[in-house]
Order: structure tokens, then C-alpha cells, then sequence
């Protein structure tokens, strides 16, 4: 079967979904890795996924951690502009 990785960011709200995906996937036998926060790795494997931890370099894991069910808003959201 296939090697997937799945990335979210954001708070708990934006990697229930990828959590939930990632595994029905692993019960259909795919191998499953998933890229979180630091605040997120205790979820994700509990959720039983293949975790690795992305840290937040510009405001550090413990922010993070303070800040996992937090959301502040679209102000703090990156905007692209799609041509």
C-alpha cells in the first residue's frame, strides 16, 4: 500500500478532520505519517498515526502548546494571492 503524509495547521479544530482521515486510511492499510505542531503530536498519536512535529520556529513550541485550542482570528491567517 501507499506511504501518506498529511499536514494541517492551525488549532485542534483544523486537524480533527486529517486525524479522522488518516485513520481510515491506516485501516485500509496505507501507512499514514502526519506533520502537526507541537501541541498536536499527544493527538496524533493517540489517533494512532505515524507522528512527526513541525516546530513553529517564528514563535517557539511553547506558544504552541499555550495556544492549541486557541483561534484568534483571520488577521493571523497568510494570504495568497492566486493568479
Amino acid at each position: 500500500m501507499a506511504t501518506i503524509v498529511l499536514y494541517s495547521a492551525g488549532t485542534l479544530g483544523d486537524y480533527l478532520p486529517f486525524f479522522a482521515l488518516g485513520q481510515a486510511l491506516v485501516q485500509r492499510g496505507h501507512r499514514v505519517r502526519m506533520k502537526v505542531n507541537p501541541a498536536m503530536v499527544e493527538m496524533a498519536l493517540r489517533a494512532g498515526l505515524e507522528t512527526v512535529a513541525l516546530p513553529d520556529i517564528e514563535r517557539g513550541a511553547a506558544h504552541a502548546q499555550r495556544n492549541a485550542g486557541a483561534y484568534s482570528g483571520p488577521r493571523n491567517l497568510a494570504l495568497a494571492h492566486v493568479v
